[in-house]
């Protein structure tokens, strides 16, 4: 692995608009959780999630979007989604080992 870059190094202009040399069709200030850079310069970026709720597939059709107008060919760009669902067992009823 190359780098990890955080949210604040990951926005969309970076990945596929000034951070390509060319200009985003219309102004966007979103920003992914983070993005890992591989030796080969592939950009993976990734969104880390803890619903599947309506503004997770709001969420899905943008970065769809961008790809689409950006593919991996011509911008070395990708993107992970990330299910991690917050825990609803208090860890004192999480099983232990042994038991």
């Amino acid at each position: 692995m190359g780098l990890v870059m955080g949210e604040k190094l990951s926005s969309v202009d970076l990945l596929a608009g000034a951070g390509l040399g060319r200009r985003l069709p219309k102004a966007d200030n979103r920003r992914a959780d983070g993005t890992i850079i591989r030796e080969d310069g592939m950009r993976i970026v990734f969104e880390l999630t803890a619903t599947a709720s309506a503004s997770f597939d709001n969420k899905v059709r943008r970065w769809a979007e961008l790809i689409a107008a950006r593919p991996l060919e011509t911008s070395g760009l990708t993107v992970v989604f990330i299910a991690a669902p917050t825990r609803t067992v208090p860890p004192t009823q999480l099983p232990t080992r042994g038991t």
